[in-house]
């Protein structure tokens, strides 16, 4: 969470957040996708990464309420990220998230980029309502950049190795 926030401990502003969405973005291939104008024209300068948030009490029946993993916000703009790492899917999650943050992107970030099962997603729309991203792939080639761009600063180099490190043992690599 702290390296997607602006006012991050790593005293980077931006630089991280706008890599992630950059990264995100080159996923799609034509520029028509329905997240690709949102991720470009998201405020990075002041964005702040949250983390466990809560939407209120669960309601099944409504679709409603449960903790969202991150939420990255800036004005009025926000990005939900639902991580899964050896976690299984909520029922209705990431309905209810759309719900509450109607016509905001949800991230749906596993190991290896699997889908949300139908339980999750309700009648949402892969690529349309939801991405899917993976650590093995996304996150693995965010961090390479980050790396890249921290040359200059060891600390938090090697810090970001570490953490590409435990991806890569995570993702068999």
């Amino acid at each position: 969470t702290n390296l997607l926030d602006a006012k991050g401990k790593h005293g980077q502003k931006d630089v991280f957040l706008d890599l992630f969405l950059k990264q995100i973005n080159n996923r799609f291939k034509e520029n028509t996708h329905a997240y690709h104008d949102y991720f470009k024209n998201f405020v990075t300068q002041n964005a702040t990464a949250f983390k466990e948030i809560h939407l209120g009490g669960l309601n099944f029946e409504t679709a409603e309420g449960g903790r969202v993993d991150i939420v990255i916000t800036s004005g009025n703009q926000n990005i939900i990220i639902e991580n899964k790492i050896y976690a299984a899917d909520q029922g209705k999650q990431l309905l209810r998230y759309n719900n509450h943050f109607k016509n905001q992107p949800i991230i749906y970030l596993t190991l290896d980029g699997s889908e949300p099962s139908e339980s999750s997603k309700g009648n949402l729309v892969l690529d349309k309502d939801f991405i899917c991203c993976s650590y093995k792939t996304d996150i693995k080639e965010w961090l390479e950049k980050c790396i890249k761009e921290m040359t200059n600063k060891p600390f938090i180099r090697e810090t970001l190795n570490q953490y590409l490190i435990l991806i890569q043992q995570l993702t068999n690599q």
